[in-house]
């Protein structure tokens, strides 16, 4: 029960700024949660909350990232617990310690192991096993894939746990069991659709989550995307532009209509959602195999909608500017003579001579703006953009 209280005392200073900073500035710490971590993976309680610590601190900084992923056997650690939740093998009977990764507790044999166990079982706390048992497998979970999502933004400790298939394979489990669209099973999915996305970022050779068929994978994803949601739907977004890097994975994206869904939701209202979805459509843009469907789905034509919404709202954030760039960059792949003369239709244009007046006078105010112009990337991009709509307009030769 000490142990416990500690665990939550901890788990409340961890929120704070202050507390942060001097718990990072002490390197013996990350060990010491690590190993209690080991000792107490099957004590559910303590396992939230020193999971729930450890992903507050690995939120934002980017140096206990490294502290926690530099502890001997620590990234193995957090896997095979994760793996051990996942696969639901877990068990808080009794929530004592546990002498290492997937090892069994005390009492747990057969005959006079378990006779032994039955007669110790009075004695443990009533109150801590009462918690343990009201800290949920799903709760677990959530706070375990929360703390390895942070730990996959280290650039370094990323493709280590891409590579791992113990953890390619808890997650795939994850979704296999759990649906999105089952309410209480929500934020259990979502954390682990944000791993994935974490973790799918890197493209190693040896990439684990990468090397899935996305008839496996993606079938999962797509309700998030169909969701009211928001943050679901820049998750899934964000998880399909990973995947949509490989042909193959486009293939299946337009086969199963995900490439529908995607331009549908350029109509979004909201700028997260429109900058993840244009990001996987630069990926679309560029394949020449994937002119025709983009065409077929008015994909140019939304596009330019979003450019102009975007800059009504005067590109006021960093995040709109970004929407800005990405749009641009895959106008400019649509609207490009070599993908039109590549495509199914090469008469017809990506857009009409009226959309590339449109674009012109937007492309014109975007670098009117002496604001945007200073930023990076926004002259690079317009200046192509503006020239081959011009083009197209037989204003320049």
């Amino acid at each position: 029960e000490v142990v416990l209280n500690i665990g939550r005392v901890l788990s409340k200073l961890s929120l704070h700024e202050q507390c942060q900073a001097a718990l990072e500035a002490d390197t013996e710490f990350a060990p010491l949660l690590l190993d209690l971590l080991r000792r107490y993976q099957h004590h559910r309680a303590l396992l939230l909350r020193l999971a729930f610590a450890l992903g507050n601190l690995t939120t934002l900084s980017g140096a206990y990232r490294k502290q926690v992923a530099s502890v001997p056997g620590g990234l193995d650690l957090m896997i095979n617990v994760l793996q051990l939740y996942a696969s639901g093998a877990e068990s808080t009977d009794q929530p004592q310690e546990s002498s290492g990764p997937g090892s069994t507790r005390k009492g747990e044999g057969a005959g006079a192991d378990a006779a032994a166990a039955a007669a110790t079982a009075p004695v443990l706390n009533t109150k801590a096993d009462r918690l343990s048992r009201a800290a949920s497998r799903e709760d677990c979970l959530v706070k375990l894939l929360r703390l390895i999502a942070n730990l996959a933004i280290d650039t370094e400790v990323g493709p280590r746990l891409a590579a791992s298939p113990s953890l390619c394979h808890s997650l795939l489990t994850l979704l296999q069991h759990h649906r999105y669209t089952c309410g209480s099973e929500e934020e259990l999915v979502l954390n682990a659709v944000c791993t994935l996305t974490n973790v799918s970022f890197y493209q190693c050779p040896d990439s684990k989550v990468l090397a899935l068929e996305p008839a496996t994978l993606l079938v999962h994803i797509t309700p998030l995307l169909l969701s009211d949601n928001e943050e679901a739907i820049v998750e899934a977004a964000r998880l399909f532009g990973n995947f949509s890097r490989a042909p193959h994975a486009r293939a299946y994206m337009a086969d199963t209509r995900v490439l529908e869904a995607l331009v549908l939701l350029l109509d979004h209202s909201s700028t997260e959602v429109l900058y993840s979805v244009c990001g996987t459509l630069i990926n679309f843009s560029a394949d020449v195999q994937q002119w025709s469907e983009l065409m077929r789905l008015g994909t140019p034509s939304h596009l330019l909608e979003v450019l102009e919404r975007v800059m009504g709202a005067e590109c006021g954030t960093e995040l709109e500017v970004a929407t800005l760039c990405v749009v641009c960059k895959a106008l400019f792949n649509l609207c490009s003579e070599g993908m039109q003369e590549c495509g199914a239709h090469p008469s017809a244009p990506a857009l009409s001579q009226e959309e590339c007046s449109t674009l012109v006078e937007v492309l014109q105010a975007v670098r009117g703006c002496d604001r945007l112009m200073a930023l990076s990337e926004v002259p690079e991009v317009t200046a192509r953009l503006l020239a081959q709509a011009e083009q197209s307009l037989g204003l320049k030769s």
